[in-house]
């Protein structure tokens, strides 16, 4: 049995995402046309479910950048190794409070 060229590779590849992308859209419509909602109701909905996920992608980004920029201020090649939970906790960071002077 030989294996699969680079093209073969590539067309598998595509008919994957295809099939992948076409299931995505069949769930979707499935769940829209069992929703009794209207449908601007559904779509609100899933801009702020959309919105929520992505403040999440934010906050872990934000954390991860954090890590590693302290890592390199402290003079390490890599970050500290952290508990899996100490990762998903968000951080809130605040800046410090500036007093007037009367």
């Amino acid at each position: 049995m030989r294996a699969p060229t680079s093209r073969e590779r590539r067309g598998l590849n595509v008919l994957i995402g295809i099939a992948a992308t076409g299931g995505l859209l069949a769930s979707g419509a499935l769940a829209m046309a069992e929703d009794p909602r209207a449908l601007d109701v559904q779509l609100s909905s899933a801009m702020r479910e959309t919105g929520t996920t992505l403040k999440g992608w934010e906050r872990q980004l934000s954390r991860g950048l954090q890590v590693s920029l302290r890592a390199v201020a402290d003079g390490r090649d890599t970050p500290p190794a952290a508990h899996p939970v100490a990762i998903a906790t968000p951080v809130v960071l605040t800046a410090p409070a500036i007093q007037a002077s009367r």
